[in-house]
């Protein structure tokens, strides 16, 4: 009976104090039947907003990537961009409880209702896609962007990537120049313009090389062999991945996409996973076996919580020598560790195993975190 009385009166409290505005209820979604008319205003005047977000895109072949780009733009909303073409406008309603997202890129948008319980689609738009070549107009854009963001190096990544989509090899190679000089302790610039040189061994590669020799760490060795494979040098690959072990492991620093933001790391199980796909490419089973046993030992330095993939490439290792039952122990434990690794579907190895047959066909999955060209939208 104490306790209703005390659960009673709490009750009448709370309710008190709501009416005069102490304390503020938060109801589900579900339940804000006294915030649609708002809800629908904000949508309304948001859905103006996206318009003019697709607007610029018809007119310049790129999204914004900010609503500063936009022409007297004047509001609430905040707006985030990648370069693969998503974007997303948010405003809150009740702060911070309660807001309304739009989620959108090329095949439209779809607008939510978000609170901390979960989300409510409220609807969404479907649009065509623009096939008109607007490379001039890319270009352009993006020129203005880098003259007024001329620290962020995924401009130049964009514009070296159009260009050589378009065909524009030279002036895609005087874009690495430009980037090399503002990044000199960057890798792209010196790799872009190897990429853009016509020869199958150009000077901008050995230039490359002498940048990746001065570091002396394990990453940029590991992009020098991704690099190298790609001009079809595998005889300087397989250098490169036997003297790996020997190299300082260390995280690489990328410059900011923003400049207001902190600098990112590519980690460096990223590049444990690249040396290791390339040297299973190569079939060289020695570097291979090298490269897991470095990934393992800085795995369990780290707590066992990065990526652990290191464990199947090793099965596959032991497969391809006729070692099942040792193949089947790193697989089972690979599974044990998590499902969520980077390698990918495994079926073919399992089956490999389990029919005890050491012609593997095994193809880790890409994950393209080195790369020289990029989707940019």
């Amino acid at each position: 009976m104490r306790k209703f009385w005390v659960s009673l009166f709490l009750v009448i409290v709370v309710v008190i104090l709501a009416s005069t505005g102490v304390v503020s209820v938060v109801l589900p979604i579900d339940r804000r039947s006294e915030a649609k008319q708002d809800i629908a205003a904000h949508v309304s005047a948001g859905k103006k907003l996206a318009n003019q977000i697709r607007a610029f895109r018809s007119r310049t072949g790129l999204w914004p990537i900010s609503l500063d780009e936009l022409d007297l733009y004047e509001g609430k909303w905040s707006y985030t961009w990648d370069a693969s073409g998503n974007w997303k406008l948010r405003q809150f309603v009740e702060f911070p409880s309660l807001a309304i997202v739009c989620d959108g890129n090329d095949e439209g948008t779809i607008w939510k209702l978000t609170d901390s319980e979960g989300e409510k689609i409220l609807n969404s738009d479907v649009v065509s896609a623009n096939s008109s070549n607007l490379t001039k107009l890319k270009l352009s854009t993006l020129e203005k962007r880098i003259k007024q963001h001329w620290r962020q190096v995924i401009h130049y990544q964009g514009l070296y990537s159009i260009l050589m989509e378009a065909g524009a090899v030279q002036e895609a190679k005087i874009v690495g120049r430009r980037a090399r000089d503002v990044f000199p302790g960057h890798w792209w610039g010196y790799a872009a313009c190897a990429e853009a040189a016509e020869n199958t061994r150009p000077k901008e590669f050995n230039e490359l090389a002498q940048f990746v020799e001065k570091k002396d760490d394990f990453p940029h060795s590991t992009i020098l062999a991704f690099l190298s494979m790609t001009l079809n040098d595998r005889e300087f690959a397989r250098r490169l991945l036997r003297n790996l072990p020997s190299k300082r492991v260390c995280d690489l620093p990328i410059p900011e996409m923003t400049e207001s933001s902190p600098k990112l790391l590519m980690p460096d199980y990223v590049f444990f996973y690249e040396s290791a796909t390339i040297a299973n490419r190569i079939e060289d089973n020695h570097a291979l076996e090298e490269i897991c046993a470095l990934w393992e030992s800085h795995w369990k330095k780290n707590g066992r919580t990065t990526d652990h993939s290191f464990l199947a490439f090793r099965a596959a290792i032991l497969a391809k020598a006729g070692n099942f039952s040792g193949a089947r122990c790193n697989l089972d434990l690979y599974e044990r560790e998590s499902r969520n690794g980077l390698v990918g579907d495994l079926t073919k190895l399992k089956n490999a195993i389990a029919n005890k047959q050491s012609k593997v066909g095994f193809l880790p999955r890409p994950i393209d975190q080195i790369k020289v060209r990029i989707v940019y939208k």
